[in-house]
């Protein structure tokens, strides 16, 4: 009986995976680096599944250790893992991507074939993998998933956010306007699922997230009231000021440092963009069972939890 293989199951999403997916097997980095191309030869066996969720996600370093870093895990990493899986005979391989791999992107009904080039060098690492897998498609059967941007309870971006739903008066940088992709994590998780043993993923690319995207201030108050508030008060902050304070802060931040308002944080929450999952629906009949309500219910909750301890 064939293996469902999970590298990257103590990550965020493949923390959610392995949840997904009964009997799934998955060998810690102190078992298997993935950079080792023997040790990773030696875990594989013939007709394996593998889906590969490791990877170095810092989307905010710029540093030239985090460069190195993304170049070594997101790249060097997947290139042994494809080689070794087409040389031990697995049936397909499942790779987690990320729409930064489609550059930046503003606008609706974004497809898998609108990419421009990448402007961040995790951007940039995630497109190398990619192209990187092409050039193995032939020997292998790859399905290559694009997550929106991935929300859920410990994500960085949805404490920072639930930190702000607290305050007596929540800034909203272009008053919440603006359009933002998120999908909660275990919306991915599911697409995971579905693309197993699923021969019309074979070979292709998808997106992967929700229907829609969601005005900021609609995540934002979803938060403060799993939280427990009963209203939110917010005033607006112009994004063009964001903007000039993330590349002020940029400049003036020691290297070795990430800035809190790095640029592609900023663009995360001031523009809007939405993107299309009907290549994904249309090949597996995928859609997310949780919506932006119950998940912001769910990160609210478990965030003010966590400040009770």
């Amino acid at each position: 009986m064939s293996r469902v293989i999970l590298f990257g199951g103590s990550g965020f999403i493949g923390g959610s995976i392995r949840a997904e997916i009964d009997g799934v097997v998955t060998p810690s980095r102190a078992e298997v680096d993935l950079a080792n191309a023997a040790a990773v030869r030696a875990f594989l066996r013939p007709g394996d599944v593998i889906i590969n969720a490791a990877g170095y996600a810092a989307a905010t370093d710029r540093s030239a250790g985090g460069g190195d870093r993304l170049r070594r895990e997101n790249v060097h990493a997947v290139e042994v893992l494809s080689d070794e899986a087409a040389r031990s005979g697995a049936s397909q391989l499942i790779h987690i991507s990320s729409v930064a791999a489609m550059g930046h992107r503003e606008g609706t009904a974004v497809t898998e074939e609108m990419v421009v080039p990448p402007r961040s060098p995790y951007a940039t690492s995630k497109r190398d993998a990619e192209a990187a897998l092409a050039h193995r498609a032939a020997r292998l059967p790859i399905t290559i998933l694009r997550p929106t941007s991935v929300f859920g309870e410990g994500r960085p971006l949805a404490v920072a956010l639930c930190r702000i739903a607290g305050m007596p008066f929540v800034p909203l940088p272009g008053g919440g306007r603006a359009l933002i992709p998120f999908t909660y994590v275990g919306n991915v998780a599911t697409a995971v699922r579905l693309a197993i043993g699923n021969e019309a993923c074979f070979g292709r690319t998808f997106i992967v997230g929700d229907e829609t995207s969601y005005p900021l201030r609609d995540i934002v108050r979803g938060l403060a009231e799993g939280m427990g508030a009963s209203s939110m008060r917010s005033v607006p902050v112009p994004a063009r000021l964001l903007r000039v304070a993330s590349l002020a802060e940029s400049l003036l931040s020691p290297r070795h440092r990430t800035p809190l308002l790095d640029r592609t944080r900023v663009d995360t929450l001031t523009r809007s963009v939405s993107y299309s999952i009907e290549a994904f629906q249309r090949a597996t009949g995928y859609r997310p069972p949780i919506g932006m309500a119950q998940a912001t219910e769910r990160i609210g909750a478990w965030y003010r939890n966590r400040r009770r301890r």
